[in-house]
């Protein structure tokens, strides 16, 4: 028996896979599926966007957050000592050279992306992805140079990026609900989007169409650990006996670690986001450059979201921020 703890689209993709190759797979969900970070996300799928959060300009880009809650990157004190762990760590990875290990990584690692999602559809996922790109927008024309200079380095490992930027006209013509205020910006034509509601329920189906055991509503409160090895996950019914755990619920779940004398540097990223029913939506996901927000056309609605907030481990809302 494999244990999976979290049910957003990370767990749910182990899960289904884990179970797909003939391993038997519980999963656990403390909440409802996909009601954490899943639920809600832009909900791009976005190979391209590759560039880790901390790089050289992250340090001043968060001093300069401090008491100015409607910034990209937010910092909030607070009394959680995992959080200045973190930022220590996170300090010594805000240089050149690691940004560009980080790069490489995810960009490598994001490469079959699009295979995998079409994998997935060709099983059953049935979560209305759709393929229209994504739309970098600005409003003054030298932001968008840079945008465009820093998205030129995918193309060293496949990806396409436009080597001009758009005018005003073709930029209006690509996306008519843009206000007059849209100045220029660029189109990664490759980039596709989902419904994150439907690709949980579509995820969540192909895992128990596989086999898989879900439990929603069930927190796993400790590892059992002998010997330095997982035996036992606990949850409110009592221990279930495994073979393996895959840890997938965010960063709460490094204080499972530590029976295994495991200290991972683990803060949240809180970001926002809220859906607005608009008459006229637009045609693809759009990325507002100037203030680092994104808009995302569903069926149901346009999802805004946005903002990296860190501010410890907690689920508290602010409504400055959204």
């Amino acid at each position: 028996m494999i244990a999976v703890v979290g049910g957003g689209v990370i767990g749910l993709s182990v899960a289904y896979y884990l179970s797909q190759g003939g391993a038997e797979v519980v999963l656990y969900e403390r909440g409802t599926l996909g009601q954490g970070c899943t639920w809600g996300s832009a909900g791009w799928i976005s190979p391209s966007e590759s560039a880790p959060v901390v790089a050289p300009q992250a340090i001043r880009q968060a001093l300069n957050s401090l008491g100015r809650p409607a910034a990209p990157l937010y910092l909030r004190p607070a009394l959680d000592p995992g959080l200045y762990r973190w930022l220590l760590q996170a300090i010594r990875y805000c240089n050149s050279a690691a940004a560009a290990r980080g790069l490489r990584a995810v960009a490598e690692f994001s490469r079959p992306t699009f295979e995998l999602y079409d994998e997935l559809e060709r099983a059953g996922l049935a979560a209305g992805m759709t393929s229209h790109g994504l739309l970098h927008v600005f409003g003054r024309p030298r932001p968008a140079a840079r945008s465009l200079a820093s998205a030129a380095v995918m193309r060293h490992y496949g990806y396409t990026v436009p080597d001009d930027l758009l005018t005003r006209t073709e930029l209006l013509k690509l996306e008519p609900t843009l206000s007059r205020r849209a100045e220029t910006g660029y189109l990664i034509g490759q980039e596709r989007h989902i419904d994150p509601a439907r690709l949980t329920a579509g995820l969540a189906g192909l895992a128990r169409k596989a086999g898989a055991e879900i439990w929603e509503q069930a927190e796993v409160r400790r590892l059992d650990v002998a010997a330095r090895q997982v035996r036992a996950v606990v949850t409110g019914h009592g221990p279930l006996p495994v073979a393996g755990v895959i840890l997938a619920g965010g960063a709460s779940c490094g204080m499972l670690l530590r029976p295994l004398g495991i200290r991972l540097p683990l803060t949240a990223g809180k970001g926002y986001s809220f859906l607005r029913r608009l008459r006229t939506l637009p045609r693809r996901p759009i990325h507002l450059g100037d203030i680092k927000v994104a808009v995302t056309p569903f069926p149901r609605g346009l999802r805004v979201a946005g903002t990296m907030e860190l501010s410890g481990n907690n689920e508290t809302l602010r409504r400055s921020r959204a």
